[in-house]
C-alpha cells in the first residue's frame, strides 16, 4: 500500500493519486489523529 502526504494537495491531486494506486492521501496540516487513520487504513 502507498500513502501520500504532501505539503501541496489539492482534489485534482487527490483524484490522480487515487488513480494511480494511492491509498491513503494526507494533506498538511493533518492531526496526529488523521495520520494514523490514514495509515491504518491504508494497510
Amino acid at each position: 500500500p502507498v500513502a501520500m502526504m504532501t505539503a501541496h494537495g489539492s482534489a485534482r491531486q487527490e483524484q490522480e493519486a487515487f488513480a494511480r494506486g494511492v491509498r491513503a492521501f494526507i494533506p498538511k496540516p493533518f492531526t496526529e489523529e488523521e495520520l494514523l487513520a490514514a495509515v491504518e487504513q491504508a494497510l
